[in-house]
């Protein structure tokens, strides 16, 4: 099963000016993959965190946010650009 989601307008309804933003989600044998394909803008240099861990103010780098509502918590994703 593949999903594919594109982002064409901002929050407030308005169309993007720039390339929109896809994002596909694939089942796997070992869970969910997701894939992203989106532009950058006036990247900031990468967080000094360990990569795949928790990181604190990621809200200071650019990247992507995925939340999901399942009625009992809201989990949420946050990706940036970075190995």
């Amino acid at each position: 099963m593949k999903m594919e989601f594109t982002i064409k307008h901002t929050w407030d309804g308005l169309p993007v000016s720039h390339e929109p933003a896809t994002i596909w989600l694939k089942s796997d044998n070992v869970g969910l993959l997701m894939e992203v394909s989106a532009p950058l803008f006036n990247d900031p240099p990468a967080p000094l965190g360990e990569p795949g861990k928790p990181f604190s103010r990621l809200w200071d780098y650019e990247g992507y946010q995925q939340t999901q509502d399942f009625h009992t918590s809201v989990p949420f994703l946050e990706c940036l650009p970075y190995d």
